[in-house]
């Protein structure tokens, strides 16, 4: 029977991500088992939760082919492996709806944005210091347009401070209502239950408002969104009715003078076509062909290294 030990890291949104990325390979391999998480909001908890667990193979890349991965499960090839890396590929998930029913709604926000307004979720805090060039703030003209062409009245929710961002956002929305954060999960609740949601750049906005039932989300291509800056990663459903996809420039956000002015000026973004994006997210895989194959061929190798002491190292890490 094989055995996959998830490595969680980072925030709620990853630990909620990794799991889906399990649970995508127990949909196809039945007999597979999970162990080596604790997302306590949920209640999901087995086993123990550890870095390492040396020589077991690792399954890596937020686009590794896991249809290859199913098969070496299932053909015995893959005993046991640690998952640690999200697939960042929101056709393998399927449709949302399995997911709501894995992580139900746990409260009701104290505030969130009704009927005739839109739901900004401000990402803050540490992205805002250059912690990733892949995150960091939005430019504010971005959100005047989308309040322009909606006609809805903007809510601002989210990591809200003492910071330049927040400043900005006020100064250009004089009358919008502004929420700081009530907490990981209860502005979780807040996103997943506004009717029109402006998604941030992080995979906690991205999953609140993927698992929703909004009207409309408004999801911005830039940095980790933009497949042609992450070609590994397609979070982008392009076949989901309720998305509108705004494509920004590539921009390794590393927090200067110069990138925090510019949020300040015009809005460099342009909505896309769905023709559009299909060709954006084609594009990012061909260019990724050979990156894949050569990590799919390195956990074969591992695999096959470590198979004939599969025995002891399931006595060494015990997968209740």
């Amino acid at each position: 029977m094989p055995h996959v030990f998830l490595r969680p890291h980072g925030n709620l949104g990853n630990h909620m991500l990794l799991q889906m990325t399990a649970l995508c390979l127990v949909r196809e391999v039945p007999n597979l088992t999970l162990s080596g998480y604790n997302i306590p909001e949920w209640g999901i908890t087995k086993g123990r939760v550890r870095n390492n667990r040396p020589p077991l193979p690792r399954i890596r890349g937020h686009d590794t082919d896991y249809g290859c991965v199913v098969e070496m499960l299932k053909s015995g090839d893959l005993e046991l492996a640690i998952l640690r890396d999200i697939a960042f590929q929101v056709d393998l998930y399927g449709d949302p709806s399995v997911f709501r029913d894995v992580f139900p709604k746990q409260v009701t926000p104290a505030q969130t944005a009704g009927e005739g307004e839109l739901l900004i979720n401000v990402r803050g805090a540490e992205i805002l210091k250059a912690r990733s060039t892949a995150y960091g703030p939005i430019n504010v003209a971005y959100y005047e347009r989308l309040v322009e062409e909606t006609g809805l009245s903007p809510v601002f929710l989210g990591q809200l401070g003492d910071e330049y961002n927040t400043d900005l956002l006020k100064k250009r929305f004089p009358k919008a209502r502004f929420i700081p954060s009530q907490g990981a999960i209860a502005d979780f609740e807040a996103i997943r239950g506004a009717r029109h949601i402006a998604v941030s750049i992080s995979t906690f906005s991205w999953l609140a408002a993927w698992l929703s039932e909004a009207e409309t989300i408004h999801l911005p291509l830039i940095g980790m969104l933009n497949p042609r800056q992450r070609p590994d990663i397609a979070l982008a459903p392009a076949n989901d009715p309720r998305y509108r996809f705004h494509l920004f420039p590539e921009r390794e956000w590393v927090g200067n003078d110069a990138q925090i002015n510019a949020l300040a000026g015009p809005d460099p973004s342009r909505e896309i076509t769905r023709i559009e994006l299909r060709t954006l997210l084609q594009d990012a895989r061909e260019s990724r062909a050979k990156p894949r194959a050569d990590a799919l061929e390195r956990l074969r190798k591992r695999a096959q290294k470590v198979r004939p002491f599969v025995p002891i190292l399931r006595r060494l890490y015990p997968t209740g």
